[in-house]
């Protein structure tokens, strides 16, 4: 197991209750500039949609791979939670 996937591991263990892929993203990845890249989407502009995009596509390689579990909620949102027990030393 890498050290972000380790790292990510004991984010979604911090969690019991589940995270988004945006609530994810802003834990995993706190300082990056791509939170402040502005995108059009739609009918409006928004800020950060990229990273929430990268937290969906690493918690969906986790899933893959069996250290994340999901399931979907009653507004079509997919909540991740740790599947794995972080290994110690």
């Amino acid at each position: 197991m890498t050290a972000a996937s380790e790292r990510a591991t004991m984010i979604l263990q911090a969690h019991p209750d589940g995270l988004t892929a945006r609530q994810f993203a802003s834990l995993m990845w706190t300082v990056n500039p791509a939170w402040y890249r502005m995108s059009k989407i739609g009918r409006g502009a928004t800020r950060g949609v990229g990273m929430w995009r990268a937290g969906g596509g690493y918690l969906g390689r986790l899933v893959k791979q069996g250290i994340a579990s999901r399931r979907l909620t009653m507004t079509s949102q997919y909540i991740y939670t740790a599947a794995l027990p972080v290994p110690m030393g």
